[in-house]
C-alpha cells in the first residue's frame, strides 16, 4: 500500500506513470459500453440513471466528462468516483499490479480487436469460477432471504474477485432461448456501486440473453424482472420469473417464448426501471403481445427489498392483490 505523506517526488512520480500505463478508455469500457463518435467516446454515464449517453471520454487528453450531472476529470477521478475513495485508495487500486496487468479492451479502432480483448477478459473471468455450494456466494443470497437450491439449480457460481473490481460476487449465467451461456453477471456484496458488472465473450452478444429461475418459462404467466436477484425473490414467493440483466436489454427472441402466456413486467421502481418496461413492452407489442405492469410498493425499493423486509409468505400474498388489480 503507498503512504501518502504529503506531495512528495515520489507519489507524484507513481501517479504519471500509472497514468501513462493504464489508458482511462480501457478502464473505463469495463464500466460503460462506450461507442465511439470521431475521436472520442460515449456512452450512458454510470453515475446517474440516464436514456442517452452523456459520458463522453477523450482518449487523447485522457479525460472523461458527463454532460447529465456535471462530474468529471481524469483517471484518478473516474475511480475515486466508482471506487467511492479519495485519491490515496484510488492510487492504491490503480498501482495494484493485477489491474495493470488484466487483459482490458484497448481503444481499438477495429471490431476484430476489440472482440479479442473482450474474448481474453471473458476467459481470464470464468476460468476463476467455484463451485456455489457452501461458498460466500451461497452465503450472500441466504442474508437476502433468497434458498440458495434456487439459485444452484440454475448454475449459479461464486468468484472471488470477479471483473476488473476484483470483488467477490455471485455469478449468474445468461443464456439464450436455446440455453447456450452468452453471458455471465456478477453481483457484488456490497450496494457500493456498480452493483454488478456483466461480461460476455463477444459484442454481437450484448441483450441477446436472460436469466430465468426454475420454471420460469413454464407458467402460464411469464413475469419479467429487471435483475437475477428479484428473478430469485419472486421465485422464493411462488412466482418463477426471469430477468433481463440490465435496463436496456431486451433479446429479439423474447416475444416467441411470451406467445399464450399472460406477461407481466415487474421492473424496479426508478429510472432503470421505466426504461426497462419501456424496452421489453415496445419489443413484444411489435410482436403483438400484450404486457402488463405490476406496480412495485414504494419508489425506489426492489422485489428483494419487499422480500427482505416482509417474507416470502406476505410477499405471496402481496403478489397476488397486485396481479389481480393490474390484470384482467
Amino acid at each position: 500500500m503507498f503512504e501518502m505523506t504529503g506531495q512528495s517526488n515520489h507519489n507524484r512520480i507513481d501517479a504519471g506513470d500509472i497514468k501513462r500505463r493504464i489508458d482511462l478508455v480501457a478502464y473505463a469500457s469495463r464500466i460503460v459500453e462506450l461507442r465511439q463518435r470521431g475521436r472520442v467516446w460515449w456512452g450512458c454515464c454510470p453515475f446517474h440513471a440516464e436514456r442517452t449517453p452523456s459520458f463522453k471520454v477523450d482518449g487523447e487528453k485522457q479525460l472523461w466528462k458527463c454532460f447529465g450531472c456535471g462530474k468529471g476529470g481524469d483517471l484518478f477521478t473516474f475511480v475515486m468516483e466508482i471506487e467511492r475513495v479519495d485519491f490515496a485508495g484510488a492510487l492504491e487500486i490503480l498501482s495494484d499490479g493485477r489491474a495493470l496487468s488484466l487483459p482490458a479492451p484497448p481503444p481499438a479502432r477495429a471490431t476484430g480487436d476489440e472482440d479479442a480483448a473482450r474474448r481474453r477478459a471473458w476467459e481470464l473471468n470464468m476460468a476463476g469460477l467455484l463451485p456455489f455450494a457452501d461458498s460466500p456466494a451461497e452465503k450472500y443470497l441466504s442474508r437476502r432471504g433468497i434458498i440458495p437450491a434456487l439459485a444452484a439449480v440454475t448454475g449459479c457460481r461464486y468468484h472471488p474477485g470477479w471483473s476488473y473490481l476484483r470483488r467477490p460476487a455471485v455469478v449468474f449465467p445468461i443464456r439464450d432461448i436455446t440455453g447456450k451461456l452468452v453471458a455471465a453477471q456478477g453481483r457484488f456484496f456490497t450496494d457500493t456501486k456498480p452493483k454488478t458488472i456483466t461480461l460476455q465473450p463477444a459484442l454481437d452478444l450484448a441483450g441477446t440473453g436472460v436469466y430465468a429461475s426454475d420454471g420460469a418459462l413454464d407458467e402460464p404467466d411469464l413475469l419479467i424482472v429487471e435483475g437475477p436477484t428479484d428473478a430469485l425473490s419472486l421465485a422464493m414467493a411462488g412466482f418463477p420469473a426471469l430477468a433481463t440483466c440490465g435496463a436496456g436489454h431486451c433479446p429479439d427472441w423474447l416475444p416467441e417464448v411470451c406467445r399464450d402466456k399472460r406477461v407481466l413486467l415487474a421492473f424496479d421502481a426508478d429510472g432503470g426501471g421505466a426504461r426497462g418496461i419501456k424496452r421489453v413492452s415496445e419489443v413484444l407489442w411489435r410482436a403483438g403481445i400484450r404486457s402488463y405492469i405490476l406496480p412495485i410498493l414504494r419508489e425506489g425499493t426492489d422485489w428483494n427489498d419487499l422480500l427482505c423486509e416482509y417474507g416470502s409468505t406476505a410477499l405471496q400474498r402481496t403478489l397476488q392483490r397486485i396481479i389481480q388489480a393490474a390484470c384482467p
